[in-house]
């Protein structure tokens, strides 16, 4: 089984989560508190305006945050985003597939520990 994008984001949110999120219209802010880039990104959920796009940069310059928007295949807000002068930077892909291609061949011996408690 392979993982939809979708899944891919709720999980990474879920599991280094922002410590504030704030939503103006269909983008949401992420107050990170110095976590990094993605966890201090905004998102958006649908078209965005560009008075949106301005409101969610003075919410995150008011967080203390430099503006920075994470887009997720949406090529509509990333030409808006483009056209006020945003460039992209640190580009993720993702991967996915099915966990019997990562568990198929034996694992060296002293490679790998499976113990409790964590070491």
């Amino acid at each position: 089984m392979t993982l939809s994008a979708a899944r891919i984001f709720a999980a990474s949110e879920a599991t280094w989560s922002p410590a504030r999120r704030q939503t103006i219209g269909p983008i949401t802010i992420r107050e990170g508190q110095g976590g990094g880039q993605r966890v201090s990104a905004a998102t958006v959920n649908g078209a965005v305006s560009d008075a949106e796009i301005a409101a969610a940069e003075i919410a995150m310059r008011d967080l203390g945050q430099v503006p920075i928007f994470q887009v997720r295949g949406d090529k509509d807000f990333d030409a808006q985003l483009e056209a006020r002068g945003y460039v992209q930077r640190d580009a993720t892909t993702l991967y996915s597939t099915a966990i019997t291609r990562l568990t198929d061949k034996p694992l060296p011996p002293v490679t790998v520990f499976q113990v409790w408690e964590p070491l």
